[in-house]
Protein backbone atom coordinates (compact mmCIF):
# COMPACT_ATOMS: atom_id res chain seq x y z
CA UNK A 1 0.00 0.00 0.00
CA UNK A 2 2.85 2.43 0.73
CA UNK A 3 3.99 2.19 -2.89
CA UNK A 4 0.47 2.89 -4.21
CA UNK A 5 0.08 5.85 -1.89
CA UNK A 6 3.47 7.32 -2.76
CA UNK A 7 2.93 6.73 -6.48
CA UNK A 8 -0.47 8.45 -6.48
CA UNK A 9 0.85 11.32 -4.34
CA UNK A 10 3.67 11.79 -6.85
CA UNK A 11 1.25 11.73 -9.78
CA UNK A 12 -1.07 14.24 -8.08
CA UNK A 13 1.87 16.55 -7.39
CA UNK A 14 3.20 16.27 -10.96
CA UNK A 15 -0.24 17.09 -12.31
CA UNK A 16 -0.51 20.07 -9.98
CA UNK A 17 -3.53 18.61 -8.19
CA UNK A 18 -4.29 19.37 -4.58
CA UNK A 19 -6.10 16.02 -4.29
CA UNK A 20 -4.71 13.49 -1.85
CA UNK A 21 -3.63 10.06 -3.08
CA UNK A 22 -6.78 8.58 -1.55
CA UNK A 23 -9.02 11.09 -3.31
CA UNK A 24 -7.21 10.51 -6.61
CA UNK A 25 -7.71 6.75 -6.32
CA UNK A 26 -11.37 7.21 -5.34
CA UNK A 27 -12.12 9.46 -8.32
CA UNK A 28 -10.34 7.09 -10.70
CA UNK A 29 -12.09 4.01 -9.28
CA UNK A 30 -15.47 5.72 -9.54
CA UNK A 31 -14.82 6.75 -13.14
CA UNK A 32 -13.65 3.25 -14.05
CA UNK A 33 -16.74 1.68 -12.48
CA UNK A 34 -19.05 4.05 -14.39
CA UNK A 35 -17.38 3.79 -17.75
CA UNK A 36 -18.68 0.91 -19.79
CA UNK A 37 -16.95 1.92 -23.02
CA UNK A 38 -14.16 4.15 -24.33
CA UNK A 39 -11.94 3.68 -21.30
CA UNK A 40 -8.94 4.99 -23.24
CA UNK A 41 -9.79 8.60 -22.47
CA UNK A 42 -10.06 10.79 -19.41
CA UNK A 43 -13.79 11.37 -18.87
CA UNK A 44 -14.89 15.01 -19.07
CA UNK A 45 -15.17 16.60 -15.64
CA UNK A 46 -12.61 14.30 -14.02
CA UNK A 47 -9.75 16.83 -14.16
CA UNK A 48 -11.97 19.42 -12.47
CA UNK A 49 -12.71 16.97 -9.62
CA UNK A 50 -8.95 16.66 -9.11
CA UNK A 51 -8.38 20.42 -9.17
CA UNK A 52 -6.75 20.35 -12.61
CA UNK A 53 -7.09 22.67 -15.56
CA UNK A 54 -9.11 21.43 -18.53
CA UNK A 55 -8.22 20.49 -21.16
CA UNK A 56 -5.32 18.43 -19.91
CA UNK A 57 -1.96 18.63 -21.60
CA UNK A 58 -1.29 15.35 -23.46
CA UNK A 59 1.43 14.27 -21.03
CA UNK A 60 -0.91 14.92 -18.08
CA UNK A 61 -3.64 12.89 -19.73
CA UNK A 62 -1.23 9.99 -20.21
CA UNK A 63 -0.15 10.28 -16.57
CA UNK A 64 -3.76 10.13 -15.41
CA UNK A 65 -4.53 7.23 -17.77
CA UNK A 66 -1.50 5.35 -16.41
CA UNK A 67 -2.78 5.79 -12.86
CA UNK A 68 -6.24 4.68 -14.00
CA UNK A 69 -4.72 1.58 -15.63
CA UNK A 70 -3.14 0.57 -12.31
CA UNK A 71 -6.44 1.07 -10.46
CA UNK A 72 -8.26 -0.92 -13.17
CA UNK A 73 -5.74 -3.73 -12.85
CA UNK A 74 -6.43 -4.00 -9.14
CA UNK A 75 -10.20 -3.91 -9.76
CA UNK A 76 -9.87 -6.76 -12.30
CA UNK A 77 -7.62 -8.84 -10.06
CA UNK A 78 -9.08 -12.36 -9.68
CA UNK A 79 -7.86 -12.39 -6.06
CA UNK A 80 -9.92 -9.26 -5.31
CA UNK A 81 -6.81 -7.26 -4.41
CA UNK A 82 -8.49 -3.88 -4.81
CA UNK A 83 -8.82 -1.82 -1.64
CA UNK A 84 -9.54 1.86 -1.04
CA UNK A 85 -6.33 3.70 -0.32
CA UNK A 86 -6.53 4.49 3.40
CA UNK A 87 -4.00 5.44 6.07
CA UNK A 88 -2.10 2.61 7.78
CA UNK A 89 -3.67 0.88 10.79
CA UNK A 90 -1.32 2.61 13.23
CA UNK A 91 -2.85 6.00 12.35
CA UNK A 92 -5.64 7.42 14.49
CA UNK A 93 -9.04 5.85 13.90
CA UNK A 94 -10.58 9.31 13.40
CA UNK A 95 -8.06 10.06 10.64
CA UNK A 96 -8.75 6.74 8.90
CA UNK A 97 -12.52 7.34 9.11
CA UNK A 98 -12.14 10.85 7.69
CA UNK A 99 -10.11 9.54 4.75
CA UNK A 100 -12.62 6.73 4.13
CA UNK A 101 -15.45 9.28 4.00
CA UNK A 102 -13.38 11.42 1.59
CA UNK A 103 -12.62 8.34 -0.54
CA UNK A 104 -16.33 7.44 -0.77
CA UNK A 105 -17.18 11.01 -1.75
CA UNK A 106 -14.46 10.96 -4.43
CA UNK A 107 -15.71 7.61 -5.76
CA UNK A 108 -19.29 8.85 -6.11
CA UNK A 109 -18.10 12.08 -7.76
CA UNK A 110 -15.85 10.16 -10.17
CA UNK A 111 -18.68 7.76 -10.98
CA UNK A 112 -21.09 10.64 -11.63
CA UNK A 113 -18.57 12.55 -13.77
CA UNK A 114 -17.90 9.53 -15.98
CA UNK A 115 -21.43 8.13 -16.19
CA UNK A 116 -22.96 8.42 -19.64
CA UNK A 117 -26.53 9.64 -19.41
CA UNK A 118 -27.61 6.79 -21.69
CA UNK A 119 -26.06 4.27 -19.28
CA UNK A 120 -27.82 5.70 -16.21
CA UNK A 121 -31.05 3.96 -17.17
CA UNK A 122 -29.19 0.65 -17.34
CA UNK A 123 -27.80 0.88 -13.81
CA UNK A 124 -28.93 -2.01 -11.63
CA UNK A 125 -30.78 -1.58 -8.37
CA UNK A 126 -27.76 -3.09 -6.58
CA UNK A 127 -25.40 -0.47 -8.05
CA UNK A 128 -27.83 2.32 -7.16
CA UNK A 129 -28.04 0.98 -3.59
CA UNK A 130 -24.26 0.72 -3.21
CA UNK A 131 -23.82 4.27 -4.56
CA UNK A 132 -26.43 5.51 -2.07
CA UNK A 133 -24.59 3.70 0.74
CA UNK A 134 -21.26 5.20 -0.33
CA UNK A 135 -22.85 8.66 -0.36
CA UNK A 136 -24.21 8.03 3.13
CA UNK A 137 -20.76 6.95 4.33
CA UNK A 138 -19.23 10.06 2.75
CA UNK A 139 -21.62 12.32 4.61
CA UNK A 140 -22.34 10.25 7.68
CA UNK A 141 -19.04 9.17 9.22
CA UNK A 142 -18.28 11.36 12.21
CA UNK A 143 -14.59 10.90 12.96
CA UNK A 144 -14.87 12.97 16.14
CA UNK A 145 -17.32 10.50 17.66
CA UNK A 146 -14.90 7.58 17.41
CA UNK A 147 -13.05 6.36 20.46
CA UNK A 148 -9.50 5.18 19.82
CA UNK A 149 -9.71 2.82 22.77
CA UNK A 150 -13.03 1.26 21.78
CA UNK A 151 -12.62 -2.10 20.05
CA UNK A 152 -16.22 -1.87 18.78
CA UNK A 153 -15.44 1.38 16.95
CA UNK A 154 -12.35 -0.20 15.40
CA UNK A 155 -14.31 -3.30 14.34
CA UNK A 156 -17.12 -1.15 12.94
CA UNK A 157 -14.60 0.86 10.91
CA UNK A 158 -13.12 -2.30 9.39
CA UNK A 159 -16.58 -3.61 8.52
CA UNK A 160 -17.46 -0.35 6.78
CA UNK A 161 -14.13 -0.30 4.92
CA UNK A 162 -14.68 -3.91 3.81
CA UNK A 163 -18.23 -3.09 2.69
CA UNK A 164 -16.83 -0.24 0.58
CA UNK A 165 -14.15 -2.50 -0.93
CA UNK A 166 -16.59 -5.29 -1.84
CA UNK A 167 -19.23 -2.83 -3.05
CA UNK A 168 -16.79 -1.17 -5.44
CA UNK A 169 -15.56 -4.51 -6.76
CA UNK A 170 -19.21 -5.57 -7.26
CA UNK A 171 -20.05 -2.42 -9.22
CA UNK A 172 -16.96 -2.84 -11.39
CA UNK A 173 -17.68 -6.52 -12.07
CA UNK A 174 -21.28 -5.79 -12.98
CA UNK A 175 -20.58 -2.83 -15.24
CA UNK A 176 -17.45 -4.15 -16.96
CA UNK A 177 -19.12 -6.53 -19.38
CA UNK A 178 -15.83 -7.06 -21.16
CA UNK A 179 -12.78 -5.88 -19.23
CA UNK A 180 -10.65 -3.66 -21.46
CA UNK A 181 -7.25 -4.99 -22.45
CA UNK A 182 -5.66 -1.61 -21.99
CA UNK A 183 -6.63 1.97 -21.29
CA UNK A 184 -4.18 3.24 -23.91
Amino acid sequence: MDNDYEELETIAARLGSTASASRLQGVLAGALCATTSDTGRVPPGLPTLLGLEEPLAPEDGYELLGAAERVATSLRDPEFAFAPLLPEDHRLLAERAEVLAEWCDAFVEGFSAAMDIEDADEMSAETEEILADLSAIAGGLDPESLNEEDEDDERDFYQIAEFVRIGVISIFAERAATPPESLH
